[in-house]
């Protein structure tokens, strides 16, 4: 509700309001229909993930852009006119804000985020409390999805977000696609949105302590995996495959910690029962990659295991290996094409 309640004050608002509903039980459907008569409601009756979602919003909005907005996000009053005019400033097709988190509000949980080789984001400035003098716009790798202002069109033409994911790496696939498209992401400073971390959604959503959730575990090693089958060139797959399996290794061995070998077993053989559309998906975008593994990915920091790492051991075997999986780049990636 406060979600809606933000998007109708800002300075500009939108011209229109879809409310993607996946099967709720809460009774929120019933009082955005009773309070926010001129929203439209487009009710599922299962729970078809974030993908799924955000494309059937995609596909029933009219107008040229598109918000895309979780539910807990809130918008300062001027965010969206700020997100438009980076837009008209970098002609990027996909804009993001900076995303404090809520309650706190004094510290920022990301500004965009860049595309690392091995299948994760690094997100910009995370955690950070120094909002220094940024300001402005700035051109990032990618960005994840919570907020995104896009070219609808130009984004249901590259394919939405690809439904295979139900959730989590969805939007790191997203926006590695727009960019081997050739499609630039801008994130714009001064366009501020909270997060409101709150409890998230049972069984899928970590906040840094308790228990983390084994199918998230599941599906982010699984989800990596994909992306990677898709994205990677054939020479790429060979030249950084020490540094994957290194990765890899690491994943492995943290699973066999946390009593998730049969997750990590699943997301592997998952990776073998969807393996048809997982070669449609690649044959798709390697047709229309405008853009080279070595112009794509970075590696200048690898967040390997963030908030499942426990104690010192842990956190000096997680800093080893993306010390030398950062090394390894540096020595591989001139061996990458320059061009598609």
């Amino acid at each position: 509700m406060r979600c809606i309640r933000a998007l109708i004050a800002q300075t500009r608002p939108p011209d229109q309001i879809i409310v993607v509903d996946n099967a709720s039980s809460d009774g929120s459907r019933e009082a955005i229909a009773t309070q926010f008569p001129s929203v439209t409601i487009l009710a599922q009756t299962e729970n078809l993930g974030p993908s799924k979602g955000r494309n059937i919003g995609l596909r029933a909005a009219v107008t040229p852009l598109a918000l895309l907005i979780d539910c807990d996000m809130y918008l300062h009053a001027n965010a969206l006119e700020t997100m438009f005019g980076a837009r008209t400033v970098t002609r990027a097709v996909v804009v993001c804000p900076r995303i404090v988190l809520y309650p706190e509000r004094k510290v920022i949980q990301f500004d965009g985020a860049e595309l690392h080789f091995t299948g994760t984001y690094w997100l910009r400035n995370a955690n950070s409390t120094d909002f220094g003098d940024d300001a402005g716009t700035v051109l990032v790798g990618g960005a994840p999805s919570g907020c995104l202002l896009l070219d609808r069109e130009t984004a249901l033409e590259a394919g939405g977000f690809n439904e295979l994911y139900f959730f989590y790496y969805e939007d790191f696939e997203f926006s590695l696609r727009m960019r081997a498209f050739g499609y630039d992401t801008a994130c714009a400073l001064d366009a501020i949105v909270e997060h409101d971390r709150g409890e998230g959604t049972p069984g899928l959503s970590f906040r840094g302590t308790g228990q983390y959730p084994s199918r998230r575990a599941y599906l982010s090693m699984r989800n990596r995996l994909i992306t990677i089958c898709i994205h990677h060139s054939m020479r790429s797959a060979l030249v950084l495959l020490p540094a994957l399996l290194l990765y890899e290794l690491g994943t492995l061995g943290l699973a066999v910690a946390r009593g998730w070998l049969p997750e990590y077993c699943r997301a592997w053989s998952s990776i073998v029962r969807d393996r048809d559309e997982i070669v449609a998906h690649r044959k798709f975008v390697h047709a229309h990659r405008k853009r080279s593994d070595r112009a794509l990915f970075t590696a200048d920091e690898l967040a390997f295991g963030i908030g499942v790492m426990r104690g010192g051991p842990e956190r000096w075997a997680a800093a080893t290996i993306a010390w030398l999986i950062g090394a390894y780049w540096r020595l591989a990636r001139p061996l990458l094409r320059r061009r598609v």
